[in-house]
């Protein structure tokens, strides 16, 4: 008997159903889902998939939208948020909370807003995605 497929941040076993499901009911959007499927399978650029989750947030609606919002809580789960201050080269990894946000560029200037209060001294801040461990 095979032992049942786990959903853990190595297997992505749902969020890449999620992802073919939208595939087959949205055939437009289907290049920019398929390089979102294979981003989270190889785990690579997973800003690639945050960014391609926006792009899709911006184009869909109805059902599809309910089916996005369990793909944000799958990329959630995945990738976490790094922040650098510059100066020192300390690092800070956050959860990743897109719940709300709309775009992508608003997410990202809302995230720096936040951490630049908080290290009111740093000069430079660097924002990036990376995969949970």
């Amino acid at each position: 008997m095979k032992a049942p497929i786990q959903n853990s941040p190595e297997s992505p076993c749902r969020a890449l159903a999620i992802i073919d499901e939208l595939i087959t009911q949205l055939p437009s959007r289907a290049d920019a889902l398929l390089d979102l499927r294979l981003a989270l399978s190889q785990r690579s650029q997973p800003g690639t998939c945050v960014r391609l989750y926006f792009d899709l947030l911006e184009t869909v609606s109805g059902w599809h939208a309910a089916r996005l919002e369990a793909l944000r809580s799958e990329l959630e789960q995945r990738i976490r948020i790094e922040i650098v201050i510059a100066e020192t080269q300390s690092r800070m990894h956050t959860c990743l909370n897109l719940k709300g946000a709309r775009r992508l560029e608003d997410f990202c200037q809302d995230t720096m807003l936040d951490y630049s209060r908080k290290n009111r001294k740093a000069k430079r801040i660097e924002m990036s995605f990376a995969w949970t461990a």
